[in-house]
Parts: C-alpha cells; sequence; structure tokens
C-alpha cells in the first residue's frame, strides 16, 4: 500500500497548481521506502503557502514544472498499489487535474477511516490526530510539507490499526 500526500498552491484544484507528491511505501506493516517529487510553479506562490510550509517561488525555481514524462513516471509508481490519503478527495483532485491517471486505482481516505473508528474526536486533521495518538518523538517535524505529511500518516495509521 501507499501512503501519498500532495502540496499545492491552494485548494481548488482547477485553479491552483502542484507543488509536490510523495509517497510512501508499506509492506508488513513495515515503511519500506518513499518517494518525493517537486514542481515548479507557472503562477505565483501564496504568501499563505509560504507561510503555512516556507515554499517560495526562489525556492522551486529550478524544479521541473509537471509534464508528461513525469506524469508517466508518477503513474508507473502507484500503479498496482491501494492509496491512501488523509483527504483523498483533495489529493486525488489534485492529481486528476493535472492529468495524473488515478482511476483504475483503489483509494482509501484515512479521515474517513478515523472519523468511523473514533466518531467523538473533536478534530480529524492531521496535526491533531498525531498530537492525539503519537508520542512527540514519533512524530517528523516539517509538517506542511509533503514527504513528512505522508510518513507521519502511514506512522499513524500503522500505530493505530487503521490500515
Amino acid at each position: 500500500m501507499i501512503f501519498l500526500d500532495c502540496e499545492t498552491t491552494g485548494f481548488d484544484s482547477k485553479k491552483n497548481e502542484l507543488l509536490e507528491i510523495a509517497i510512501v511505501w508499506v509492506e508488513d506493516r513495515k515503511i519500506i521506502g518513499s518517494r518525493l517529487w517537486c514542481f515548479n510553479s507557472i503562477g505565483p506562490i501564496p504568501s499563505k503557502i509560504t507561510e503555512l510550509n516556507g515554499t517560495t517561488k526562489e525556492g522551486i525555481k529550478f524544479y521541473p514544472l509537471l509534464n508528461s514524462e513525469l506524469r508517466e513516471e508518477i503513474e508507473c509508481h502507484l500503479n498496482g498499489f491501494q492509496l491512501l490519503a488523509h483527504n483523498e478527495k483533495f489529493d486525488r483532485g489534485f492529481l486528476d487535474a493535472n492529468g495524473i491517471k488515478t482511476y483504475e486505482i483503489q483509494w482509501a481516505c484515512t479521515m474517513k477511516l478515523f472519523k468511523k473508528r473514533y466518531p467523538r474526536l473533536k478534530s480529524y486533521s492531521l496535526p491533531n490526530l498525531l498530537a492525539q495518538f503519537l508520542a512527540p518523538e514519533e512524530i517528523m517535524p516539517g509538517a506542511h510539507t509533503s514527504i513528512v505529511d505522508a510518513i507521519n500518516l502511514a506512522r499513524l495509521c500503522l500505530k493505530m490499526e487503521i490500515v
């Protein structure tokens, strides 16, 4: 199975751009690998995104724009695996809007899985779930970067036996 997280320039997959895609492979209840793709953006990086994760236009200027070659590479890494994302609709929407084919892939939303298992929690955001269920030393610092969020999500789901 693969845990996936995307970082973007905003919340609208039709107007905003992908900045990062991270995947974390899990096999036999262990993290066995990860992969990160970083992209340049055509448009500006909104200040709220810079405040959230530190991404700046200057910092990504040498990254490639998302192109057909990269789309194909990403699809090859995803094909044949179950994908888990904390807000599956968001991540899937950005992949689909950017021409990364996911329609043949089985998805699961970890936020929905946590809501089903723990129906009385006040918040199901990833930072709140990490704080509630993992010890501080189990949480990788650097929230709101896709690779850190994907690793932390995998650690959380494995510890809590959500998957």
